[in-house]
């Protein structure tokens, strides 16, 4: 299925106006005009473009990230949890020196199904407790947003596309 001009052109305009794009809106209207597009069908494009818009913006307030707290368990702790996890880190390495060796051991030997002994260090099984909670909260929290600003394309592009398509106007 193909679309003719005039049918792309409203679509345009209806993109270029949901997503606040003044030179964008100006150009397309203008093509729009060309390709015949009557006052009806691009004020028609014009309520599309509102309604996704508006619809779009109630959707990420329900979902809490336009506004209100976020829905997700224990969003307020993840701070405190985060906090704890390196004051007990900390805590074994400088106030009740934890046999790092045995950690290892112990860790290796789950990776190869050769079990050995996990030191009994309250403050140890404290911070793999406060670890493991993470784990199981990091999937449903807004933490896992984080990394990717690093997978990001855009990260070190300047942000001027509208101004170099746009020259002319």
């Amino acid at each position: 299925m193909t679309m003719r001009l005039k049918e792309k052109e409203l679509a345009a305009v209806g993109i270029s106006l949901a997503a606040g794009c003044r030179p964008c809106t100006d150009y397309h209207l203008k093509a729009v005009r060309q390709a015949k597009a009557g006052d009806e069908e691009i004020s028609r494009a014009r309520r599309i473009a509102i309604g996704v818009r508006g619809r779009a913006a109630e959707i990420m307030a329900v979902h809490g990230l336009a506004s209100g707290p976020a829905p997700y368990p224990l969003s307020q702790d993840r701070t405190a949890l985060l906090i704890a996890i390196g004051l007990t880190g900390l805590s074994t390495k400088f106030v009740a020196r934890t046999d790092i060796v045995a950690v290892k051991a112990f860790f290796l030997g789950l990776m190869r199904f050769d079990w050995q002994p996990l030191p009994t260090d309250p403050l140890l099984l404290v911070h793999l407790g406060l670890v493991a909670a993470l784990m199981i909260i990091f999937p449903f929290s807004k933490l896992l947003h984080a990394p990717g600003v690093f997978f990001s394309p855009t990260r070190n592009q300047v942000d001027d596309s509208r101004n170099r398509r746009h020259l002319a106007h």
